[in-house]
C-alpha cells in the first residue's frame, strides 16, 4: 500500500520490519521475501547500495526463497558492471528455481528469458562469447522469438567470423524456414545484428 501511494520511506521501514522479524523457523521463509522484496526497491530506485549487499550476505543461502534474493544481487551487479558476480549470482538463481522442491512462488520465475537476456548481455560485454553463446541458445530452445537475444546471438557469431553456412545450420535447428513468419523473424534480427 505504501509503495503504490508513492510512501517509499514508509515502504522501506515496512519491510525493514519484516525483514527483523525474530529469527525463528516458521518465520524464516517471510524474513527472506521480505529481504527480496526490499533488494528490488533498493535496485529499482537505485539506492542504498551498502544495504542492498548487506541483506544479501545476511540472507543469501538461508533456504526457502534465495532464488530471488540471488536474482536481485545479479541484476544489481550487472547495473554495477560487476560482471562476472552477476553471471553467478544469476546462475545460481536458475540453479535454484530447478532444484527448489517447495510450492513457493518466486517473483524471478517469471523473469526467465529476462535472466537469460541479462547473462547473455553479462557474457558479452565481460568478453565471454561462449557463454553468452551458451545462455542464449539455452533460452532460444525454450522460447525462440526472442528478439534481443537472438540479435546477440547473431551479433556474436558476426564479431568472431562465423561462416553464413555455420550460422545458417545451428539456425535451422531452432527455426523452421519453410515457415515465412520464423525466416522474417530471423531476418530481422540479422538486420539488427
Amino acid at each position: 500500500s505504501y509503495l503504490l501511494e508513492g510512501r517509499i520511506e514508509d515502504t522501506i521501514e515496512a519491510w525493514k520490519k519484516c525483514v527483523n522479524a525474530p529469527e525463528l523457523p516458521e518465520l524464516q521463509e517471510r524474513r527472506t521475501n521480505a529481504a527480496a522484496n526490499l533488494m528490488r526497491l533498493y535496485y529499482r530506485l537505485n539506492m542504498r547500495k551498502e544495504e542492498l549487499e548487506t541483506l544479501y550476505k545476511e540472507f543469501s543461502g538461508s533456504g526457502s526463497g534465495t532464488a530471488d534474493i540471488e536474482y536481485w544481487m545479479g541484476c544489481y551487479c550487472l547495473q554495477e558492471q560487476r560482471y562476472e558476480e552477476s553471471i553467478s549470482h544469476l546462475t545460481k538463481a536458475l540453479t535454484l528455481l530447478e532444484t527448489d522442491q517447495t510450492t513457493n512462488v518466486y517473483y524471478c520465475s517469471g523473469k526467465i528469458p529476462e535472466i537469460y537476456q541479462n547473462l547473455v548481455r553479462a557474457c558479452e560485454t565481460s568478453g565471454d562469447s561462449a557463454g553468452a553463446v551458451r545462455f542464449a541458445s539455452v533460452s532460444l530452445n525454450m522460447q525462440s522469438r526472442q528478439e534481443p537475444l537472438l540479435t546477440a546471438l547473431l551479433r556474436i557469431f558476426q564479431k568472431h567470423g562465423e561462416s553464413p553456412d555455420g550460422v545458417f545450420g545451428f539456425l535451422t535447428k531452432l527455426y523452421d524456414f519453410q515457415d515465412p513468419r520464423e525466416t522474417l523473424f530471423v531476418l530481422k534480427c540479422a538486420r539488427l545484428a
